[in-house]
């Protein structure tokens, strides 16, 4: 055992270059393993952390629940804890967007709001809410501070009520936030006194907040489904079925798509790096033949051949895993200490040792697996074939012989020699390839700008109106009734376009309409008006039907964009809905065939713009206008577009950089760690194109030396190492190219369709098709240079006996 120890270690300093390749090989697979499970497992207790201090620990949320609904889940077998919540009145202050409520523990204990200073509400008169609202009513935010407010209770009339803070509530600091003033919303408690004062008890509804009993024992997908069985014992429908999608993700056991996609990552690095791995192990038993049967000729058994190998394999394991585990935390804690969590107050939650036993038990089954064809190889044959042993060319044909040489027929010579190395080179870096495109695929189409195109679909600002559908007590608040009043008006259009950097202004058309024959979660509704350059747009987010604007015109068509409820609805394709539309205080009956369903819009039905606006005559079908300005003009034209909308209480605002700096927050994380794969994916394409032009000439220096002795120029020997490379470059690029964006492009649209990412669009990826082509070809070249300068170092009678 101690000789075929020495012999592996004596071996492994011998073939320095190469042992150095598949120690890389091998660190780089577990980096990339360690770094993706490192930082799985650093979000999720990011998570776990944050959910802790902010979040509520509830399951599920039952909207427009009853009294008896609440009871019977009081007394319900598989909820543990309930509690619920009244949306009691709204504050009714020209841009402020702040509500009442009242918060009741029914059963067990679900987290409630935490309380920085003071005590929740007792008394009809008392009150509890954040800094923030307490300030942006002007109200000094300490206990005991008396004011007034206007409030409207349950739709009701606007009423002065006086109220005294008692409680102070932790609030976010919102002070970096890029949003507009109209986009917060402040929230605010008040006693069960003051609900009883004012609210009878067969009005009062309310959300309630659940969770089931053994948590543990369920996966993320068992909890939902249990939790959707109880709300139809109560009587509730799916759509009034809110889950807690933060606490389930990250603080009960995956569910099926989560696990799925940990898994597929892991298969394909594990996959990826096994090829390469297989490959460097491969050409070194295919240049060790010779070696292994002056071995055997001195005795050496099959056993001590797979023996000997199996050491090296382990020793290079050892010092490669290691330095993969280190290199994959320094990554991780790199990542989200410098990018991602660089404001972050929590302490150092990046090591985690299951990650690392996993990750090391992982890639030495993998080695193993890659090793398993070589070492059968090199122990199945014997010493009298192994030293005659020359590389074989598949099939044994009669070969074409050439009545004089050239660089081109040596180049193509080398490479037929063995053509099941030449394959495995090929497919060990076309994989790398194909991994890129297709990661860079998705990399490309999550960006931030995409997701606030979905936030905001056209221009640089908009200006919306604030509306209700059906406000029976202030029926002014109504759109139908504010379009009367026409506030988006063409003197408002000419005032913007007058502003110095205003390009252009398009207007989002949408009218209240009651449903006739179908029964909807609330009659009234909304119908917007679509054009066929927005139509086009649309069949992104197509579920059922078609989408042909003469068709929508010519056959009243009707898009329905809530596809969630499509069946709840009792909704088929081909289906005649009746409408009445409201044309201001005047009603228009509407007849449509429902030609498609979608989700795509804040209306419940589409129509063809002209027919809406051949329909509505009386008013302005403006909902909203958008509008796109020259982009250094841009803050100017911000800040006065905002004056402007500030003069009117009707209009709300936002702007193009608000929304792309939310959505920047949003994906960041998924955007970083996305690219980080890239690179280390990059990284493992270039040592195996690295080990397969290097192990091929060093196996071939007696060869090369021969040839050069005859008449190879140090020229022609560059030219011939360099056409070798190109084929293998040209071979990596057809691959990856074809099946990597082939792959991606599928890819992409799956995640469109199932909505998992926020991808609205496919868009090619051009810059890192390119980055790739010019990063392989000049990775070609550059090993071509290392190699012949490595080939010169010995001289050309050294290399001739070596």
């Amino acid at each position: 055992m101690k000789t075929i120890y020495h012999l592996a270690i004596s071996r492994l300093k011998y073939n320095k270059g190469r042992s150095i390749l598949t120690i890389v090989a091998i660190a780089l697979m577990t980096t990339l393993l360690m770094s993706i499970g490192s930082s799985a497992l650093t979000v999720i207790r990011h998570q776990q952390l944050e959910i802790k201090e902010s979040a509520r620990n509830y399951h599920a949320v039952f909207k427009g629940s009853t009294a008896d609904q609440v009871f019977i889940l009081e007394n319900h077998a598989d909820v543990e804890s309930l509690s619920t919540r009244e949306s009691v009145a709204s504050i009714e202050l020209p841009k402020l967007n702040a509500v009442l409520n009242f918060d009741s523990t029914k059963k067990g204990s679900i987290d409630q709001i935490q309380l920085a200073n003071g005590k929740m509400p007792v008394e009809a008169d008392e009150i509890a809410g954040p800094p923030a609202l307490f300030e942006r009513l002007d109200v000094v935010p300490e206990i005991g501070q008396k004011f007034q407010i206007p409030l409207r209770i349950q739709g009701g009339k606007v009423e002065n009520y006086d109220f005294t803070i008692t409680g102070i509530l932790e609030q976010t600091d919102i002070s970096k936030l890029n949003v507009n003033e109209t986009r917060l919303v402040y929230g605010a408690f008040v006693s069960e006194k003051f609900v009883e004062q004012h609210i009878a008890p067969e009005d009062r509804t309310y959300t309630a907040y659940i969770r089931i009993v053994n948590e543990n024992k369920h996966s993320k997908d068992e909890i939902e489904t249990i939790i959707s069985e109880i709300a139809e014992d109560v009587g509730l429908n799916k759509s009034d079925i809110s889950f807690n999608e933060q606490y389930l993700t990250y603080m009960t056991n995956p569910g099926t798509q989560e696990r799925n996609v940990m898994i597929g990552l892991g298969l394909l690095v594990v996959f990826l790096g096994g090829m390469v791995i297989y490959s460097i192990y491969y050409v070194s038993v295919i240049s060790n033949i010779q070696e292994m049967g002056k071995l055997k000729a001195l005795g050496a058994t099959k056993k001590h051949i797979r023996r000997l190998l199996f050491t090296e394999s382990l020793a290079q394991s050892f010092v490669g895993i290691p330095c993969g585990i280190l290199l994959g935390y320094l990554a991780t804690v790199f990542l989200f200490r410098m990018v991602i969590l660089s404001g972050s107050t929590f302490g150092d939650t990046f090591w985690h040792w299951q990650a690392a036993i996993c990750v090391i038990v992982v890639v030495l089954l993998t080695v193993g697996v890659s090793i398993r064809k070589p070492l059968k190889m090199a122990s199945g044959i014997s010493p009298v074939e192994a030293m005659r042993y020359q590389e074989p060319t598949g099939k044994q044909k009669r070969k074409k012989s050439f009545k004089t040489l050239s660089v081109s027929k040596l180049s193509y010579a080398n490479l037929q020699r063995n053509k099941r190395r030449t394959a495995v080179t090929i497919l060990a870096l076309g994989c790398s390839g194909i991994l890129f495109l297709v990661v860079a695929n998705i990399a490309n189409n999550i960006t931030a700008e995409n997701y606030a195109r979905m936030l905001m679909p056209k221009g640089d600002f908009e200006i919306s109106l604030n509306y209700a559908e059906d406000d029976r007590e202030y029926p002014e608040n109504n759109l139908n009734i504010i379009q009367l009043q026409n506030p988006l008006n063409d003197d408002l259009k000419t005032q913007i376009m007058s502003l110095d950097g205003v390009e252009s202004i398009d207007e989002k058309h949408t009218v209240l309409a009651e449903a006739e024959n179908v029964v909807l979660e609330t009659q009234r509704t909304e119908v917007g008006g679509i054009s066929e350059n927005d139509l086009l747009s649309l069949n992104k987010s197509l579920k059922r039907g078609t989408l042909d604007y003469d068709e929508l015109v010519h056959s009243n068509g009707i898009i329905f964009t809530w596809d969630n409820l499509f069946e709840q609805y009792g909704f088929e394709i081909g289906d005649t809905i009746q409408l009445t539309l409201y044309d201001g205080n005047k009603k228009i009956p509407f007849t449509g065939t429902l030609m498609a369903s979608t989700n795509s819009s804040d209306d419940t039905f589409l129509i063809a713009d002209e027919v809406l606006q051949q329909l509505i005559t009386e008013t302005n079908p403006a909902s909203a206008i958008y509008i796109t300005v020259q982009p250094e003009k841009f803050e100017s034209v911000k800040a006065q577009i905002d004056t402007l909308q500030q003069e009117n209480t009707r209009f709300m605002f936002k702007s193009y950089d608000e929304e792309l700096g939310i959505a920047k927050q949003l994906i960041r994380t998924i955007q970083y760690t996305i690219y980080g794969l890239l690179i280390v994916i990059g990284i493992i394409g270039y040592i195996s194109l690295i080990n397969t032009m290097i192990t091929s000439i060093l196996v071939r220096k007696k060869e090369l030396g021969i040839l050069q002795a005859i008449g190879l120029s140090d020229k022609q020997l560059r030219q011939m190492i360099h056409r070798e490379g190109l084929f293998f470059t040209f071979g990596t690029l057809a691959l990856s190219l074809t099946i990597g964006n082939g792959l991606g492009y599928l890819l992409v649209r799956i995640i469109i369709n199932t909505q998992i990412l926020t991808i609205s669009q496919y868009e090619y990826p051009i810059t890192q098709t390119l980055v790739l082509i010019v990063a392989v070809v000049i990775g070609q070249i550059a090993i071509t240079v290392f190699v012949n300068r490595y080939i010169h170092k010995q001289s050309l009678v050294e290399r001739m006996r070596d």
